[in-house]
């Protein structure tokens, strides 16, 4: 009893499909039909046909698509597939073969030339030209791997301009703050120089020497006029380092030198909170390099903020 092949037909119009069933059967072939690339690739795998008809224009995935998928199968590898397709392109034929397609049909396709092409494919071992795949599947890869590399560069190109955009605005910004402080710290300093004058004036009036009330209140506003113009001086100082306008002096200098007039300088406020402020530095240290005036403010200023948030009696 002769053995009774399956085709697989995967074709997306309805009208092909019956025909080609007719033709087919009449020749007492079974028929399986698939109406996209995805059923095509289920019906394969549940049929396991002795051929397949790949019709290449497929709604979904294309033929070429669905081929591939089919001949990565363990199973389905060696089933011959004819591809057809109503495209007049030269190259599909040659890729049709390079994936592994076993004929190609170009539509409309005549009764005889479609059961030739059957006959002459069902129940035979395919012939395979692996260098052929492997060449395309090669150079199908690198195509992907070059485009993928494309995007990636056009996105790294996206971002490096919106990175370099982002970087001028906060330039533009930093500058304009820079701007601001500057300004803000000079006209401040000269209303300030002038409430700092008359507030020596009035501490050495007569009437204010003698009203404790008076003098204690002056005392406030003379330190508050100190710790603005300590905050001033600090903003001019910011914005000098930032334009690197600053002229250092640079000269050899001992800590120890160093240190004495800020202890000095900051004794007071020390001993009023009842702290007490240890210098060890030892007599051998080497002598540093750096600007006299710029170290004291810095020595200053760190031990300062030390008094300010140590607790009364605190060391």
């Amino acid at each position: 009893m002769a053995k009774t092949y399956t085709v697989l037909n995967v074709e997306d119009l309805k009208n092909n499909r019956d025909l080609v069933r007719r033709i087919l059967e009449s020749r007492g072939y079974r028929v399986v039909d698939a109406e996209n690339g995805l059923e095509g690739i289920a019906k394969a795998r549940e049929v396991k046909p002795d051929l397949i008809l790949m019709d290449i224009n497929l709604p979904d995935l294309d033929g070429f698509s669905v081929v591939t998928r089919i001949r990565s199968q363990p199973n389905l590898e060696n089933i011959p597939i004819i591809a057809l397709t109503a495209r007049n392109v030269s190259d599909d034929a040659e890729r049709a073969k390079a994936i592994g397609c076993d004929g190609y049909l170009s539509k409309p396709v005549g009764v005889t030339e479609l059961l030739e092409a059957v006959a002459s494919r069902i129940g035979k071992p395919r012939e395979r030209d692996e260098i052929t795949r492997r060449e395309y599947f090669l150079r199908e890869q690198s195509a992907s791997l070059v485009e993928e590399l494309e995007r990636k560069l056009h996105e790294l190109g996206r971002v490096h301009t919106e990175l370099k955009e982002m970087h001028e605005r906060l330039q533009r910004l930093d500058e304009a703050k820079t701007d601001f402080i500057h300004i803000a710290a000079h006209e401040l300093r000269t209303p300030l120089t002038m409430i700092h004058g008359y507030a020596d004036m009035l501490n050495s009036h007569p009437k204010i020497a003698e009203d404790p009330l008076l003098q204690e209140m002056m005392g406030g506003l003379k330190k508050g006029v100190d710790r603005l113009s300590s905050i001033i001086g600090d903003m001019i100082s910011m914005v000098r380092v930032e334009l690197s306008s600053i002229d250092l002096a640079y000269t050899p200098l001992s800590l120890n030198v160093i240190m004495k007039p800020v202890v000095k300088e900051v004794t007071p406020a020390i001993q009023k909170r009842n702290q007490t402020l240890t210098v060890d530095i030892p007599p051998d240290l080497p002598m540093v390099l750096g600007d006299d005036t710029q170290l004291h403010q810095v020595f200053t200023r760190l031990i300062g903020n030390a008094i300010k948030y140590t607790p009364d009696g605190g060391k």
